[in-house]
C-alpha cells in the first residue's frame, strides 16, 4: 500500500525545539529521564520494574469489568489475564476521547504503542508485554475533544454540557455522526465504517463509553487493552500517594526544581505545579485549592483531617491533574515505556525528580511515530515539478518560486549581479574614503539603491513567470496545503483517519502497524504505490 520514506526531526520546522532535542539525545535534557531509548535499555527497565509491586488483584479484576458486555473481546481478554503474572507488563499510551479519534496521531500514538509492546515482547523471552491505551475521559476542556476534520470539513459535536468529558452523555453525538457518515459516499468500507460507528454508540453508556468502543472496534483485534482510569477502586491505590502529598506537597515543590533545572538548560515550563495537584468529581470537575488553613472546592472549606477523611469515604471523586495523572498511571499498571508525542513527553520531563522522592519507577520516554501520508496522485506531481516530498516542508512561497524559475529558459536570479555591484560599490566607497568620507557615505547609499533596484527587476521577472505557469502552480499550492493543512501544519494534527479507513479499511491499521516503530527516531513518510 505505501513504500516508506524517513525524515530527520532535524529537518522538520513544525515540531519544537525540545521535541527535536529529546530525539536527538540533547545532552541538555539527560538529567531529566531515566532510561536511554531502545531496545536493549529495557532489561534494565524490567529489573527496575520488578523490584515495584503492582496491586494487579486491582488492575485484572477491574479491566475485565470494563470488558463485560464488549463484543468480539477474546483477544483482549486473553491479554488483560496475561496482567495477572508478575512476569508480564505493559506499553502505555494515552489521548482524550477526541470526537471519532479526533486528529490522525490519535490512530498513530496507538499504533507505536502496539508496534513497541510487540518489539519488547519478542526481544525479551522471560516476559510478557500488553500495549495499554488510556483513554483521558476525566479532561474537561471539551472544546480540545468535540471537533473532527476531514474532507477539508469541521463536524463539531454541539452540547451544553460540563465537565468530565468521559462522563458526558451521547446527547445530541448522534446529529453530529450522521453528518460524518453522509459523506461517505460508496466508498469501498463505508458500510462497514458506518455500521462500526453505529455499533459504538448504539450500546454505549455514555460518551467515554462510545469512544472506548470505538478503539476497540479499531485496535481490539490488535490485543490493545484500554484503560478507563475514572474508576474508583483504580483511584483508591492512589489515595495513600495523595494524602503523602496533602500532608507535605513535595509534588509541588519537585516538580517546581525540575522545571527550574530545564529553565537553566534553557527549556520552558510545561504545566504549572500547585500546591494540591487535583480536581474533585460532584457537580462539575472543580479545582481543589489550600488555602493555608484548608481546602477551598468550590464555596466550601474543608480543614486537612477533615478533607482526606472526604477523599477516602469515595476515592471515586479523585481526579488528577496533569501533575499527578503519571504518577496515578504507574502505580496502577505494571509499566515500561510511555508513549506520546513531543508535547505530552515535555510534562514528563519535568517529572523524574518527583517520581524518586516517591521511589516509583520511572519509565522509558519514548516519542510516538510522526507520520505524513502522500497520496499517489499527489506524490507524482510533487515528482513531474521536479521536487522530493521532503522539499514540502519548505514555505510554500520558496516552493513556488523555485517552481517558477524552473520554468523559464532564462535564469531569473540576479545573485551574480549583486555580488557584481557590490564589489563596484565597495571599490568605489573605498577609494572615496581616502579624499572625503562623506563622498564614500555616498557611494555605498548609492550601492544600496542599486541593489534595490535588483531586487525590484527580479520580483517582476518571478511573478511573470509565475504567470505564465499559473496552473502548474497552483496545482502545488493545493498539495501544499493538503499536506500541510490549517496554518502550514502537520497533517497528522489535522486530518481524521475515516477518509484513509474508507478506502482501505481495517487493511489500513495494519499497514500501518507494518510501518511505524517509535524506535526509530525518523517521522515516516508513506507514499501510496
Amino acid at each position: 500500500m505505501y513504500k516508506r520514506e524517513l525524515l530527520p526531526f532535524s529537518k522538520v520546522p513544525q515540531f519544537s525545539e525540545r521535541d527535536k532535542a529529546y530525539q536527538q539525545e540533547d545532552p541538555r535534557l539527560r538529567p531529566f529521564y531515566k532510561h536511554d531509548v531502545g531496545l536493549s535499555s529495557f532489561a534494565n527497565v524490567i529489573e527496575h520494574r520488578a523490584k515495584f509491586k503492582t496491586d494487579r488483584d486491582i488492575l485484572v479484576r477491574e479491566l475485565l469489568n470494563s470488558y463485560e458486555d464488549i463484543d468480539n473481546n477474546a483477544t483482549v481478554l486473553y491479554q488483560i489475564r496475561l496482567l495477572a503474572d508478575p512476569s508480564t507488563y505493559t506499553i502505555v499510551t494515552a489521548h482524550q476521547p477526541s470526537l471519532l479519534t479526533g486528529p490522525l496521531y490519535f490512530i498513530y500514538k496507538i499504533c507505536s504503542a502496539i508496534s513497541l509492546a510487540r518489539q519488547v515482547d519478542e526481544a525479551y523471552d522471560h516476559v510478557k508485554v500488553v500495549p495499554v491505551f488510556i483513554l483521558g475521559g476525566e479532561d474537561h476542556d471539551f472544546a480540545e475533544i468535540a471537533t473532527a476534520r476531514l474532507f477539508g470539513r469541521e463536524f463539531t459535536w454541539q452540547t451544553e454540557q460540563k465537565g468530565a468529558c468521559g462522563r458526558m452523555s451521547t446527547d445530541r453525538l448522534e446529529e453530529v455522526l450522521r453528518e460524518v457518515q453522509d459523506t461517505f459516499g460508496a466508498a469501498p468500507h463505508a458500510e462497514e465504517l458506518m455500521e462500526l460507528i453505529d455499533r459504538s454508540v448504539q450500546n454505549a453508556k455514555g460518551y467515554g463509553d462510545f469512544m472506548f468502543r470505538l478503539v476497540h472496534e479499531l485496535f481490539g483485534r490488535h490485543g490493545l487493552i484500554i484503560a478507563n482510569m475514572d474508576n474508583a477502586s483504580m483511584k483508591q491505590v492512589l489515595l495513600p500517594y495523595l494524602e503523602k502529598d496533602l500532608e507535605s506537597q513535595s509534588s509541588h515543590q519537585a516538580v517546581t526544581a525540575d522545571q527550574a533545572s530545564l529553565e537553566a538548560a534553557g527549556f520552558k515550563a510545561q504545566a504549572h505545579a500547585r500546591e494540591v495537584n487535583i480536581f474533585l468529581h460532584r457537580e462539575d470537575r472543580e479545582r481543589v485549592i489550600w488555602t493555608g488553613d484548608g481546602y477551598q472546592v468550590g464555596e466550601e472549606l474543608f480543614h486537612p483531617d477533615e478533607f482526606v477523611e472526604y477523599l477516602r469515604s469515595d476515592p471515586g471523586r479523585i481526579s488528577p491533574n496533569v501533575i499527578m495523572r503519571p504518577i496515578f498511571q504507574e502505580v496502577i499498571l505494571p509499566n515500561l515505556a510511555y508513549v506520546g508525542g513531543g508535547g505530552e513527553l515535555a510534562y514528563w520531563l519535568e517529572r523524574k525528580t518527583l517520581f524518586e522522592a516517591w521511589d516509583i519507577p520511572f519509565p522509558m520516554l519514548v516519542r510516538r511515530d510522526s507520520v505524513m501520508i502522500v497520496d499517489r496522485r499527489s506524490a507524482q506531481t510533487i515528482e513531474n515539478a521536479g521536487f522530493s516530498i521532503t522539499d514540502m516542508f519548505e514555505r510554500e512561497e520558496q516552493i513556488l518560486g523555485q517552481y517558477a524559475e524552473r520554468q523559464v529558459s532564462i535564469d531569473i536570479s540576479f545573485d551574480k549581479e549583486r555580488s557584481q555591484l557590490k564589489t563596484v560599490f565597495d571599490s568605489m566607497s573605498s577609494r572615496a574614503e581616502q579624499l572625503d568620507p562623506t563622498i564614500s557615505k555616498t557611494a555605498l547609499s548609492e550601492g544600496a539603491k542599486a541593489m534595490k533596484s535588483i531586487d525590484l527587476i527580479e520580483s517582476k521577472l518571478l511573478r511573470a513567470a509565475k504567470q505564465k505557469n499559473e496552473v502548474g502552480l497552483k496545482k502545488l499550492s493545493k498539495i501544499k496545503h493538503k499536506l500541510f493543512p490549517g496554518n502550514d501544519g502537520l497533517q497528522e494534527r489535522y486530518d481524521n483517519f475515516i477518509p484513509y479507513f474508507l478506502r482501505y479499511g481495517q487493511t489500513w491499521i495494519e499497514e500501518l502497524l507494518m510501518h511505524l516503530n517509535p524506535l526509530e527516531k525518523e517521522m515516516k513518510i508513506l507514499i501510496e504505490e
